[in-house]
């Protein structure tokens, strides 16, 4: 009877593939990074080159980590630039009186972080409801009926200047008269805003980018594209070389 001999079943492609992402995601990410969107890049570039040895496999891994690390570049400049943004924008006053070559020496403000974030159509229906509700504030509020204008204000005011009005009566109490003339200023200092918003968007832009060393960034992009470029030639050559090498076999077998 003859013995039979076990046969070890060899791996599929995909299978080495998902081992190689392992290894390659415990050495190359970082805890915050996806392993899965790491691996589909892999698995694209492996789709597009089509490896057909270890030499060839480990230039397409290389490939798949240097525009990974191309990818983490971009996300790190991002966030430097999001975090001076956020820093930026988290002292108004400076901000805006720094606008060159505007100069509206505004003394009071509300935060403009919410004005930065609107789009074009929010911020064109924004500045319509803050100049209706200016208008509105000459109309006849009697000492007598104070609430009246209490109403107005509530049904009136956006949430920005509503928030802030709440956080100014907390300091100070306010009466019909300087009330009005609070809710004026604070209306007439987030109109200003607005009409000058894409010059205190640029001087935020450039608060936030002067502390940036984009040399170093663009340095190291550089090298990152400079060794892109040698790995895309060295699977190239290989490749070739090893096409060439087969297409001479297959004539010699023929």
């Amino acid at each position: 009877m003859p013995v039979l001999t076990p046969v070890t079943p060899t791996p599929s492609p995909t299978a080495l593939n998902a081992v190689k992402h392992g290894i390659l995601s415990s050495q190359l990410l970082l805890p915050s990074e996806s392993a899965t969107d790491y691996a589909t890049l892999l698995s694209d570039l492996l789709s597009e080159y089509e490896p057909k040895t270890i030499t060839e496999e480990t230039l397409v891994q290389d490939i798949a980590n240097t525009i990974w690390r191309k990818r983490r570049l971009l996300s790190a400049e991002r966030a430097s630039i999001s975090t001076g943004l956020n820093d930026s924008i988290s002292i108004p006053l400076t901000l805006i009186n720094d606008s060159s070559p505007i100069h509206l020496n505004v003394e009071n403000t509300a935060s403009i972080r919410h004005l930065l974030a609107f789009d074009t159509p929010t911020l064109s229906q924004y500045k319509k409801s803050l100049a209706e509700a200016f208008r509105g504030l000459s109309g006849d509020f009697s000492e007598s009926d104070i609430s009246s204008l209490f109403e107005f204000l509530e049904n009136n005011l956006p949430y920005p200047i509503h928030k802030r009005l709440e956080e100014l009566a907390e300091l100070e109490e306010l009466t019909k008269d300087n009330l009005i003339s609070t809710v004026s200023n604070l209306l007439h200092t987030e109109l200003q805003s607005i009409e000058y918003i894409e010059t205190i968007r640029q001087q935020a832009y450039g608060a936030a980018c002067c502390h940036i060393n984009f040399d170093v960034v663009a340095r190291y992009d550089s090298a990152l594209d400079r060794k892109l470029l040698r790995l895309l030639d060295a699977l190239m050559t290989v490749q070739t070389k090893r096409k060439a090498k087969e297409k001479a076999s297959a004539s010699i077998t023929v």
